[in-house]
C-alpha cells in the first residue's frame, strides 16, 4: 500500500503506524549522443533550490533522472497522481547543466510517484501489538521499498510462520511507531 498505508486504519479497529508521503518526480530523456553507463548521485544547487537528483543511463540509450520532491497532499489513489511540470522541467535543466551530452536532450516522458515516509524514517515491520488476532505490517521503506521487498517479505513470512525471523526485526517493531 506504500504511502496509502494509512487507509488501512479504516479497515481495522486498531491504530497502525503513521506513514506519511512525499511526491517524487522523474523523467526519461534521449541524449543527442551516447552517454557512459555511469550512474550519478548529485548534490545540486541552483537559483531554483537545492536537490539531490540521480541520473541513470539505460541500455536502450535513454537516461532516467529522478529527484525533486514535494509534499503535495496524497491523492485518493495512485491513478490520480499528477506530476508538477515545473519539477519535470527542473530535472531536464539539471541534466543539461551537469552534462553537456544531456544538453539539448529530448524529453520523452515525465511522471511522479509518492514515497511512503514513516514518522521516524524507519520502516514498520512486524506484528501490530494488542490487536484481536494477528495483524502484521511492512510499510514505510521510502524509495528503498522495491530493493528491500524480497528481504522484508522473507523475514516477515518467517515471523508469521515461525514466530521469529533470521534477522532481528526489533528496530522495525510497529509498537515503536504507534
Amino acid at each position: 500500500m506504500g504511502p496509502w498505508t494509512n487507509v488501512a486504519n479504516q479497515w481495522f479497529s486498531h491504530k497502525l503506524p503513521t506513514i506519511g508521503a512525499c511526491r517524487a518526480h522523474h523523467i526519461v530523456i534521449t541524449p543527442s549522443e551516447p552517454v557512459s553507463a555511469h550512474a550519478l548521485f548529485v548534490n545540486y544547487r541552483s537559483k531554483d533550490g537545492n536537490d539531490n537528483p540521480e541520473v541513470y543511463p539505460r541500455p536502450d540509450g535513454t537516461v532516467y533522472i529522478c529527484g525533486r520532491t514535494d509534499y503535495e497532499p496524497l491523492p485518493e489513489h495512485a491513478g490520480l497522481v499528477e506530476p508538477n511540470s515545473e519539477s519535470l522541467n527542473f530535472l531536464h535543466r539539471v541534466g543539461a547543466n551537469i552534462s553537456s551530452t544531456l544538453e539539448g536532450s529530448k524529453l520523452e516522458t515525465g511522471h511522479a510517484c509518492y514515497l511512503p515516509l514513516p514518522e521516524n524514517n524507519v520502516p514498520a515491520i512486524g506484528l501490530i501489538p494488542n490487536y484481536h488476532g494477528k495483524l502484521y505490517i511492512a510499510a514505510g521503506h521510502s524509495c528503498w521499498g522495491i530493493l528491500n521487498a524480497p528481504a522484508t517479505g522473507k523475514n516477515l513470512a518467517e515471523l508469521i510462520v515461525h514466530g521469529n525471523s533470521a534477522i532481528d526485526l526489533s528496530p522495525f517493531d510497529p509498537a515503536k511507531f504507534i
